[in-house]
């Protein structure tokens, strides 16, 4: 199970990354995170969730794997 850090997912919205988050074919979630000029940042991730998928996003933004 997927912890939720709903403050650290705070800290990249505030860091200026765009958020997307949407319900998958599967029916779970999937959260992108891009940034930088035209967008060529680009982070990708899903769970179970809304939460927990913008936790992982979150973690892996910051090179953390949860």
């Amino acid at each position: 199970k997927t912890i939720v850090d709903m403050p650290k997912v705070c800290q990249i919205l505030d860091n200026g990354w765009d958020i997307r988050l949407f319900k998958n074919a599967l029916g779970s979630y999937t959260a992108t995170a891009t940034r930088g000029l035209h967008k060529k940042k680009k982070v990708i991730t899903d769970d179970f969730t809304p939460e927990q998928a913008l936790t992982r996003l979150t973690y892996k933004v910051y090179g953390e794997i949860i």
